[in-house]
C-alpha cells in the first residue's frame, strides 16, 4: 500500500483504485478493468478522498507526488 498521511488506512480495493487514479485512469476504465460498476469505483474514490481529506482527485495527485518526493529525499 502507498504511504499517505492519513488517519484511516485504505482498504485493499481502495488502494487498488487509488493506484489506477494516480495513473490518470478514468472511473469507467477502472470499472471495466476490475469488472465492477462505475458507481462502485466512484464510491471508492469518495472514500479515498474522505480518508485523505482531499477535496478532489487533483488534490489527491498533489498529495501523492508530495509524499513520493519526500520519500526520495530520505
Amino acid at each position: 500500500m502507498e504511504k499517505l498521511p492519513i488517519q484511516q488506512p485504505l482498504s485493499r480495493r481502495e488502494n487498488e483504485i487509488f493506484l489506477h487514479l494516480m495513473n490518470r485512469m478514468r472511473s469507467k476504465d477502472i470499472a471495466d478493468m476490475l469488472g465492477i460498476s462505475k458507481h462502485t469505483v466512484d464510491t471508492h474514490r469518495r472514500k479515498i478522498l474522505k480518508k485523505t481529506q482531499c477535496k478532489n482527485t487533483s488534490a489527491l495527485l498533489v498529495l501523492y507526488f508530495e509524499e513520493k518526493k519526500k520519500e526520495n529525499k530520505l
